[in-house]
């Protein structure tokens, strides 16, 4: 075989190698990519899941602040309802009031009477509205989502010895609780 021959042979088998070698190369980049992207979107689900459970306990945060709110005002004000003295309720009502999340507060005898109210309307009308029936029905805490967009209500009634002698019955800012834990982190 002539010298010129054998090199147009080696050639060609360098060339034939090198095609072969970027190929497999080729093959192996793609498989990658894919193990890569198939990795990156279970991640994306892994995270998305992850986000939506982290939501899901702030929510069940917000709601679960908002009903010790609620039972820390009720213990605190439970023998002036009983009592009905209109103006420990008041005062009582107006520091409840500072806290930035409480949307509102009312302290109803069982007929719909207001006690105390942070509602004028009810306050100068002296009853609550055809809203409060849910509340005044209240035989133990009860809540539920509020009318007020963002909002959770809760309700319990005050027994006496002679039974239920009124219903506090409050909103609580829980979407804004959660934006501002939000802003916070």
């Amino acid at each position: 075989m002539s010298e010129r021959n054998r090199t147009l042979i080696e050639v060609a088998a360098a060339a034939v190698l090198i095609l072969i070698f970027l190929a497999v190369w080729g093959v192996s980049r793609g498989r990658a990519e894919r193990e890569r992207e198939r990795l990156a979107a279970g991640h994306e689900t892994a995270l998305a899941e992850a986000q939506r459970a982290c939501e899901a306990r702030a929510e069940r945060l917000a709601a679960s602040e908002a009903e010790a709110v609620f039972r820390a005002f009720a213990a605190g004000i439970q023998g002036s309802a009983l009592g009905r003295q209109k103006g420990m309720l008041d005062m009582a009502k107006g520091v409840l009031l500072q806290l930035p999340h409480v949307a509102f507060v009312h302290v109803l005898a069982p007929d719909g009477a207001v006690l105390t109210s942070s509602n004028e309307k009810y306050a100068v009308a002296g009853r609550a509205d055809g809203r409060a029936s849910w509340a005044l029905g209240a035989r133990q805490l009860q809540k539920r989502r509020g009318d007020l967009p963002g909002t959770v209500e809760i309700a319990a009634p005050f027994q006496g010895a002679s039974g239920r002698t009124a219903v506090l019955w409050m909103a609580y800012k829980t979407h804004e609780l959660l934006a501002a834990a939000g802003a916070a982190g």
